[in-house]
C-alpha cells in the first residue's frame, strides 16, 4: 500500500533528522533520513503485522533500488524464528592478478543479493528462547567471493544457508 496515514518528523539539535511514514495498520512503512544526503528505507509486513523485510537504504540523489537488507520469519505462534541479511545491489569485488606484468588479468564478481548472515531462534513450550545460532560469511578470507562464485548454480548464494559458516551459537 503506497498511501501513508501519518508522518512524524524528528530533528535532533545540530544533527540529522528523520521522518517516519506509517501504513493503514500503523506499521512504519518508510523511514526518510535527512542529513548530508537524503536516504529512504522501506519496510514490508505480513497480514499479521509482522515485519518481514527491511530494504537497504536508497539515496534519493542517485535512485536505484538496493534490494532487501533483511528478511524475517515467524512460527505459527507468531514468534520470531529467523532473520536473513543480504548484500545490497551493486556489490562487486574485483581481483587483479599479475599486477605490473604484461598479462595482468582482471575479474569482477557481482555478489548483489547474496546471503550475508542468518540467525535462527528456537523456543520451548512456554515461549522462552532455547537457543540462537548465527551463520555467515568468512569475510576475512581475501578471496571468499571468488570461491563462492564457483558454487553459485541457480543463484544458490542468495537462498541456500548451507553456503554459510557457523559464527556463534547461544543457548
Amino acid at each position: 500500500m503506497d498511501t501513508y496515514l501519518a508522518a512524524i518528523v524528528l530533528t535532533a539539535e545540530g544533527g540529522d533528522s528523520y521522518r517516519l511514514d506509517y501504513d493503514a495498520a500503523g506499521n512504519v512503512s518508510a523511514r526518510t533520513l535527512c542529513g548530508n544526503n537524503l536516504r529512504v528505507q522501506f519496510n514490508s509486513y505480513d497480514l499479521r503485522g509482522n515485519l518481514i523485510a527491511e530494504h537497504h537504504e536508497t539515496s534519493a540523489s542517485n535512485g536505484g533500488f538496493q534490494g532487501i537488507s533483511r528478511s524475517f520469519a515467524y512460527d505459527a505462534n507468531n514468534r520470531f524464528t529467523q532473520v536473513r541479511s543480504y548484500y545490497p545491489n551493486g556489490s562487486t569485488w574485483t581481483r587483479a592478478s599479475g599486477s605490473g606484468q604484461s598479462h595482468e588479468e582482471w575479474e569482477t564478481y557481482d555478489y548483489s543479493g547474496w546471503l550475508r548472515t542468518v540467525e535462527n531462534y528456537s523456543y520451548d513450550a512456554a515461549g522462552r528462547v532455547l537457543y540462537q545460532d548465527k551463520i555467515g560469511r568468512n569475510e576475512a578470507a581475501p578471496n571468499w567471493i571468488q570461491l563462492a562464485s564457483q558454487y553459485n548454480q541457480d543463484n544458490r548464494q542468495s537462498y541456500d544457508v548451507s553456503v554459510l559458516d557457523t559464527l556463534n551459537n547461544r543457548i
